[in-house]
């Protein structure tokens, strides 16, 4: 890991709790290929899109995502920062 890819260690609490939860991990999962419209994500997660928002806001606050925006619609994608690093705990999560 580089330096770059090193979380800021006063975000180093927020970012295990934002990883600690298993819906937010599924969500980078999903966005770990492809950039979604929060639509989209919360009909594939059968939740609505208020509690979806609170958790892409969680990942988003840790920097692990980043938001842009198209017209009316909105879209989460994986933070290039720390793709590697996601990519990393991602593995390691479906080899345990």
């Amino acid at each position: 890991m580089t330096k770059s890819q090193t979380p800021n260690p006063n975000n180093i609490d927020e970012l295990i709790k934002a990883l600690g939860d298993p819906l937010r991990t599924r969500i980078l999962e999903v966005l770990s290929n492809e950039k979604i419209c929060v639509c989209e994500l919360a009909e594939n997660f059968g939740i609505s899109r208020n509690l979806l928002s609170f958790h892409l806001k969680k990942l988003a606050n840790v920097e692990l995502l980043k938001v842009e925006r198209d017209g009316n619609r909105i879209f989460y994608i994986i933070n290039e920062k720390y793709k590697d690093l996601l990519t990393e705990y991602l593995n390691l999560l479906d080899n345990y």
